[in-house]
């Protein structure tokens, strides 16, 4: 009886972690040494289009085109990657894989031996369409301010000139990679 009643405690814990695992918005999805997909949560299965029972003890590399698994997981360390998917949604993500160990006292003096991997999946879509919005606007900007007629110069909090467009270079004669760099007063007297 107290076997069955351990049993019962462990699949209550099961449960509940399943519930766990489930309820955040990161994909999680455990392999063996091999690849090998041994768990993965809803999340996981909504990023790449999966179906849950399709996966299991199906290679990840099979799940995720591309993805080149023993390069990831030689170096038996944390390694952390930004990848952009096209399917079932074009998005990108972050993830990072973590070797998985079993920790048991004997095993804490020595070295301990991976039993798997965790791949952990952050959808990053947001951040980088911001990244790429910024650039763009900045290049906009860089173009209105290269094509302007009068000189224009941007200084930083301690008088360093941090930009010097095209008139500028025609107006102060000088080279703009010669003036970058260079103190707001090598070009306007300190009255002004």
């Amino acid at each position: 009886e107290d076997v069955q009643g351990y049993l019962l405690r462990l699949a209550d814990e099961k449960g509940f972690l399943e519930t766990i695992f489930n309820a955040i918005h990161e994909g999680v999805i455990v392999t063996d040494l091999a690849g090998h997909i041994s768990y993965l949560n809803r999340a996981a299965c909504e990023l790449f289009g999966l179906e849950r029972e399709q996966c299991m003890d199906r290679p990840l590399s099979e799940r995720l085109r591309g993805l080149e698994w023993e390069k990831l997981v030689e170096s038996e360390k944390v390694v952390s990657r930004d990848m952009e998917v096209f399917y079932p949604q074009h998005r990108f993500l972050n993830f990072y894989v973590v070797p998985l160990a079993l920790d048991s006292p004997e095993q804490r003096k020595t070295r301990q031996e991976h039993v798997g991997y965790a791949v952990i999946l952050r959808d990053i879509t947001t951040r980088v369409r911001a990244e790429e919005a910024l650039a763009a606007s900045e290049n906009r900007l860089r173009a209105v301010l290269e094509s302007a007629m009068d000189a224009i110069i941007t200084i930083d909090e301690s008088q360093t000139i941090v930009f010097f467009n095209a008139a500028a270079e025609r107006i102060f004669l000088c080279d703009r990679n010669d003036a970058l760099g260079s103190r707001l007063e090598r070009f306007l007297p300190a009255r002004y």
